[in-house]
């Protein structure tokens, strides 16, 4: 393999990014199967109603595709299945059994997903719990409640009320994972509710010095006309007089999405450990010079992924004027900004203007860019056309094959040295690549179980970049062990 990149041949180059960055394991945090990359897609429940479970698990069949997300609740807050505390959406179909029924004999993954941070059915019966907005002009700049169903994301009893309905899914239906989705705060300008008035104060930020800078950002008043960038220099500069307190502001949102997170974390491992645990994020944040922007406005920063089995970072290209190539931007930037924890599912955009060809560039993009696999939104947008076009796509890169687990490291993250232990049967090679597929380091390991150390420098000696590499290892005569990746700190 090192004889292949030094003859520096782009054709082979490009095959081996698709082998060694084309994909990972399955989404089932336990690995029910290691197929080699994943094909997901996001669906609603009114879809399964209309067009049946059946016919969708078929067409997903013949697409090969292997997990599907299927949306439990949203924003209205009612239950897609059997649920003995939410609303059901029809109490006649349990879309949800329906899916599972047609899905596992077909070897498909069913994962529930839930929306977090809007529910109307929960805030209709609980207005203590509904997100305030800092207030506009017409609203005489005060903070006033929302009757949307936008949810404080602070509230203690709404999380444990979503908990309350993960755990009556995990035990009650054969589920592969969980799913959430607005795990953040919606905008900047929420939520300035009574609890986080006596918040603010028990931590000492002044708040009103919050509101002034957001209404500096967003909307026209005594400081004169707005100034989109203000809230997010004032976080970052110290010159600004509210730095203080918006950046305490805006950390205490990001810390408050985080602890939801790891609560809701702790009570799918509790219940089903094999269960897994995932998100849908927003791009912004895989982006250095986007991260600011998605950890002010939105409270979410990817180096929280961490507790998740895998995330799905909505690189939805048409969407924000970008070309399919951006998928590949935030795939890596996915990646890097989280520090290689989890796996990275990239989110396809597959609604609106997009053509098949931009389908099928988006999942090239992905799959060299170090994408475990790919997840489309949504189902019932997809045409035949733009499934082919997919297909080919994936064929092109390389087939999906299965592959054996024979090496581990740790520690990982490392910002000094790592031990590999491996077992194989005959004498191999140990490959390190950076994610662009160029090799770095390579060391020869005997055969049978052993391990070895490595100090995190070229095969020249030189001390590695901090970022995420891949590694894997190949024995003569057989495909090359999964790929992993490594992150490395300064």
């Amino acid at each position: 393999m090192t004889g292949v990149l030094r003859r520096g041949s782009v054709i082979l180059v490009a095959v081996l990014l698709a082998v060694v960055l084309g994909g990972g394991m399955t989404a089932s945090a336990a690995g029910s199967h290691q197929e080699y990359g994943v094909r997901g897609v996001w669906l609603w429940g009114s879809t399964v109603r209309d067009v049946g479970a059946e016919t969708i698990a078929r067409d997903l069949e013949a697409n090969h595709v292997n997990v599907v997300f299927l949306l439990v609740r949203g924003t209205a807050g009612t239950a897609g299945y059997n649920s003995g505390l939410a609303p059901m959406v029809d109490p006649s179909r349990d879309v949800l059994a329906e899916m599972i029924a047609a899905c596992h004999p077909r070897g498909i993954e069913v994962h529930a997903w839930f929306v977090f941070n809007q529910d109307k059915a929960y805030t209709d019966a609980h207005p203590e719990d509904r997100a305030w907005h800092r207030g506009k002009p017409d609203s005489g700049d005060k903070p006033y409640e929302m009757t949307d169903g936008k949810v404080c994301p602070a509230s203690q009893d709404h999380l444990e009320y979503t908990e309350a309905m993960i755990r009556e899914v995990l035990e009650n239906y054969d589920v592969d994972g969980i799913h959430l989705d607005y795990i953040r705060y919606g905008h900047a300008v929420y939520c300035f509710c009574p609890h986080h008035y006596e918040k603010a104060a028990a931590l000492g930020i002044d708040i009103e010095r919050v509101r002034q800078a957001l209404g500096k950002t967003f909307y026209s008043g005594p400081w004169g006309a707005p100034d989109p960038q203000y809230i997010f220099d004032a976080y970052e500069n110290e010159a600004y007089p509210e730095h203080r307190d918006v950046k305490a502001w805006i950390d205490m949102r990001a810390d408050e999405i985080r602890a939801a997170v790891e609560s809701m974390r702790n009570i799918v491992k509790e219940v089903k450990p094999n269960a897994a645990f995932s998100a849908s994020l927003m791009p912004e944040g895989a982006l250095a010079d986007s991260k600011t922007f998605a950890l002010c406005h939105y409270g979410q920063r990817y180096c929280d992924a961490e507790l998740y089995d895998f995330i799905c970072p909505m690189a939805y290209h048409v969407d924000y004027g970008k070309t399919p190539a951006w998928v590949g931007t935030v795939t890596q930037g996915a990646i890097t900004e989280s520090n290689g924890k989890p796996r990275v599912y990239a989110g396809v955009q597959a609604y609106g203007k997009v053509t098949a060809q931009d389908l099928a560039e988006a999942v090239k993009a992905a799959r060299l860019s170090g994408a475990d696999g790919f997840v489309l939104f949504k189902y019932g947008d997809i045409s035949g056309e733009e499934w082919n076009a997919v297909n080919q796509a994936l064929g092109e890169i390389g087939p999906w094959v299965t592959l054996d687990e024979r090496i581990t490291v740790g520690p990982n993250p490392a910002s000094e040295r790592v031990t590999f232990w491996y077992d194989i049967p005959e004498a191999g090679t140990l490959c390190i690549y950076d994610i662009a597929g160029r090799l770095v380091y390579s060391a020869e390991l005997a055969s049978g179980k052993g391990s070895i150390e490595w100090n995190l420098t070229t095969s020249s000696g030189a001390r590695l970049a901090p970022g995420v590499y891949v590694f894997t290892v190949v024995v003569p005569g057989e495909a090359p062990s999964r790929p992993q990746r490594l992150a490395i700190r300064p």
